[in-house]
């Protein structure tokens, strides 16, 4: 589908036609030439709204989120081929992943596509593969470089190795191994070189190749390309057009490299530029009249001699550069962005402009004003079409041409391609759901089922049917419209671009199959994948994304689980049964991760499995942690806690994964409303390297009895009391609200089993816990019956007065009583409690009213009005009592 994409894109560059006119013709052209060979394949298609965009961030300084490690593997660095590429993981090991035409992906296999090709022979590698060479032979990697299909590694004593496409020679060797293509198909030292402490290869076309060394005495060693002096040696006879011999680049004067960049154009034409120790910068090689690449402000086609550039005015001292073909940006001490060469800033996808000086680039004021914050930038990146930079907060920021997506916009794909920003926006944004738009205002497609019909052919989307229901899946799919994370490094080939967050997560997208974006090995046609997605052999090669995506093909595991039980029970503390309650948790470990295509297998070890109980108070700031507490939070809480206040499930003992899943069972034994953190840490991949996870759990069910009480009194005269204190009518509301809307009529599953104690759940310092699980407990209070006397409508101060009333235990309950628990040394309330939980109902003295007879005497027929039913002592009233006698009695 990329390649149609790419036609369209030719055509609209060249005759200028609308896009959507374009979109409109090839549709036609290609649904007439697959119609016949597809009707039998059409399923019906569901549409839905598409939904609202990711929130903008909010005003002000903001760092980009944390979503932790998602991989089984922690990356260190990528490196971007054309169509695969390469990273360096935390055991410093070599992964690989796309295209193998010229050995590429470095495991010592030749190229020869398909599913029944020879066991020594492999054309695409659609997940990530770690390579044999440095496994087997125990070599520490700790920097990698990628060319445009060749690629380069550095070891901890400073040995360069290379493998991977050799035209120019820029493995180092004169000779090649690959059978087909020309190429090297496994990692080789590169001799003639010193102590090496940098690696990096050119950013061009695949006949521009060349490699970089810098060694530590602040030498530049370069090998490969050398039509336009590339060699720094001040001619283009000395090495001739290419060679595979390293040569240390001759400057006029002493200069000590501190970074370094290549880029090129046309045949065997590529060109170095330089930082020096002093911040200033030095370029030669290509430098085409018509696009001034190197910066230097002359027309000169090539420059065979290393050259010093003239500083800017406002630029400070250069502290990194980074050169993609034409196109070069670099930072200054002062966090500007400065570009030159020949860059695609519009004002159509496809124009191209030319810089011949560096310029300082342009944040564009209307994102400022969006965001509520001016960038800084912390690190550049140039791409061919888009270029990039990390702001303070972790937050990606391009410029440039959408012609190969290479803003990574989450909606449609065709407003994608079209984007053009001269200025600096923040992109990407959010990671996408797999290409479900045509265009941003279109309507998602999400497929009923994943044969085929994922938004675009070969596109993979959250949504289809093969990722429902796997925890393993959900770990990039629960990623989908979530903001970019805080990112450490950006990387763009020509069509292909990466991220890598601060975690060592990798995310990918592109215009090109081939492997590009690694989505993985679980090729599993018929039931879910197209068939012309890839191969059992070789997985899935032949898939696209325009929109960031987690790099699904690496190394996943299904994630540890952490439970505890909820509590089902509330405990009255002194009355219920047990004065305790025990949590029960739950760890689940997964089966040990095995892979012969990525040439792995991971083992956890379960190290730590610890929990400290944090007392419900509010006050404490380690209760005050609202989400899960750091590693070194946790620590500082259970070293501080009393010994019967935490826990150690492990005591020095491991526990290790196997083939199949375990659980493993303990009990936290609580007493009173708190906090339990666990941390179980295992390690995985990496000796020696723990991942922590966390688990919060807060237990608010126990509850400290109280008592109400009410009392009668005469409305009138306070002083009357017509009975004291009492509970003999008053009644816990039962059963709770919560134990009805839950459980209904099935008393057996009520939390509360109490059906005649209440209280109020506390914390340590005596306030009621706001929202409890179970809910706060609510008492009904019914004024009792006296002889002549009928609870009056009102009260003293003429509000109305409720009758029966009731109470709900929270807060507000106990703001007006501070003593409502005071006891006596026997556990009984105090004077002062029971008055403070005892209702008061008042009566006024009841008469005969109209309608009520003696003896049933007939109703009377005098006009009179009706009389009180409730009167107060000393209110003079008319009454008058009509009988009728009725026989003798």
């Amino acid at each position: 589908m990329g390649r149609i994409f790419f036609v369209r894109k030719i055509i609209h560059k060249w005759f200028g036609l609308p896009r959507k006119a374009l979109a409109l013709i090839l549709t036609v052209v290609l649904t007439l030439s697959v119609l016949g060979g597809i009707l039998a394949q059409i399923k019906p298609t569901q549409t839905e709204p598409s939904p609202a965009p990711a929130d903008d961030p909010p005003p002000g300084p903001y760092d980009a989120p944390d979503f932790g490690v998602l991989s089984e593997v922690r990356f260190l660095d990528v490196g971007m081929n054309y169509i695969g590429g390469i990273a360096l993981d935390a055991a410093h090991k070599v992964w690989s992943w796309g295209w193998n035409q010229h050995g590429q992906l470095g495991i010592n296999k030749g190229f020869q596509m398909g599913p029944t090709s020879p066991p020594n022979r492999m054309g695409y590698a659609g997940g990530m593969i770690r390579l044999p060479y440095f496994v087997d032979n125990d070599i520490d990697i700790v920097d990698i470089a990628a060319g445009y299909h060749f690629n380069l590694a550095l070891d901890d004593e400073g040995n360069v190795y290379s493998w991977g496409h050799n035209g120019q020679q820029q493995t180092g060797f004169t000779t090649n191994t690959t059978t087909s293509g020309v190429g090297r198909i496994e990692p080789a030292v590169v001799q003639g070189l010193p102590k090496i402490v940098k690696i990096k290869t050119n950013n061009a076309e695949i006949t521009n190749g060349i490699s970089m060394a810098l060694d530590e005495n602040g030498g530049l060693w370069v090998w490969g390309a050398n039509l336009a002096g590339t060699h720094g040696q001040g001619n283009t006879t000395t090495t001739a057009a290419y060679q595979a011999t390293p040569h240390k680049v001759i400057f006029p004067e002493n200069v000590q490299v501190v970074d370094f960049t290549g880029g090129g154009w046309g045949g065997a034409n590529a060109n170095v530029q330089v930082i020096d120790s002093n911040g200033d910068r030095w370029g030669w090689g290509i430098n085409d009249g018509a696009y001034r690449m190197l910066g230097l402000g002359v027309a000169t086609a090539t420059i065979i001699q290393p050259t010093k550039a003239a500083r800017q005015p406002g630029m400070g001292d250069l502290v990194q550069i980074d050169s993609s073909f034409r196109a070069t940006v670099a930072l200054d001490e002062n966090h500007n962005v400065w570009q030159w060469g020949r860059l695609f800033l519009g004002p159509g996808v496809g124009s191209e402009t030319t810089i011949p000086i560096p310029t300082v680039l342009e944040i564009d004021p209307a994102e400022i004003t969006r965001l509520g914050y001016t960038p800084i930038p912390q690190r550049v990146t140039a791409g061919e079409s888009v270029c990039y930079f990390i702001d303070q907060y972790g937050r990606p920021w391009a410029w440039g041409s959408g012609r190969y997506f290479g803003f990574g916009r989450e909606g449609g794909y065709e407003d994608a391609n079209s984007q053009v920003a001269a200025k600096a926006q923040q992109w990407p944004r959010e990671i996408g759901d797999g290409d479900t738009q045509t265009y941003d205002d279109s309507p998602k497609i999400r497929p009923p089922t994943a044969m085929g019909n994922r938004g675009i052919h070969l596109h993979p989307t959250i949504y289809d049917e093969k990722y429902a229901d796997n925890p393993m899946e959900d770990i990039w799919k629960d990623l989908a419209f979530r903001p970019i994370p805080k990112l450490k490094y950006i990387y763009a080939q020509r069509s292909a671009y990466t991220l890598m967050d601060e975690n060592g997560n990798i995310y990918k997208w592109t215009n090109d199959g081939s492997g590009a974006i690694a989505w993985g090995w679980d090729y599993t046609n018929p039931q879910y994948d197209p068939p012309d997605s890839g191969n059992i052999k070789e997985g899935l090669y032949n898939v696209y994304s325009y929109e960031v995506m987690f790099m699904r093909g690496s190394p996943r595991m299904a994630p540890l689980e952490l439970t505890i039980d909820k509590p089902v029970k509330k405990i009255y503390k002194g009355v219920s049964s047990l004065d305790t309650d025990t949590l029960a948790f739950k760890l689940k470990i997964p089966p040990s991760f095995t892979s012969a295509a990525m040439n792995i297998n991971i083992d956890r070890k379960i190290r730590v499995m610890k929990y400290v109980i944090i007392p419900y108070d509010p006050s404490d700031p380690n209760f005050q942690i609202t989400d899960k507490p750091t590693k070194d939070q946790f620590n500082d809480a259970y070293d501080a806690a009393a010994a019967g206040m935490k826990g150690d499930f492990l005591n020095g003992e491991i526990i290790e994964s196997s083939n199949v899943e375990q659980i493993i069972n303990e009990n936290i034994v609580i007493d009173d409303n708190c906090k339990v953190w666990v941390m179980v840490s295992d390690e995985g991949y990496v000796q020696g390297e723990l991942r922590d996870n966390i688990l919060v759990h807060t237990a608010d069910n126990f509850y400290t009895p109280v008592n109400l009480y009410e009392r009668g009194v005469e409305r009138n005269d306070n002083d009357v009391e017509l009975y004291p204190s009492t509970q003999e009518q008053v009644a816990k509301v039962y059963p709770t609200a919560y134990d009805s809307a839950k459980f209904g009529s099935d008393t057996a599953k009520y939390s509360d089993q109490e059906p005649d104690v209440y209280g109020v759940p506390l914390d340590v310092n005596g306030a009621v816990i706001t929202a409890p699980i179970f809910g706060h407990d609510q008492v009904e209070i019914t004024a009792l019956d006296v002889p002549r006397y009928a609870v009056s409508g009102t009260k003293p101060d003429s509000t109305p007065q409720i009758n029966p009333v009731t109470y709900t235990l929270n807060q507000d309950y106990i703001d007006d009583r501070p003593h409502y628990n005071d006891r006596n040394l026997d556990g009984t309330m105090t004077a002062q409690a029971i008055t403070e939980n005892t209702h008061t109902f008042y009566y006024s003295f009841a008469l005969p009213y109209k309608g009520a007879y003696i003896n049933g005497a007939a109703r009377p027929s005098n006009g009179l009005q009706t009389a009180p039913r409730e009167v107060d002592l000393g209110t003079s009233i008319v009454y008058r009592i009509t009988a009728e006698n009725k026989g003798t009695a």
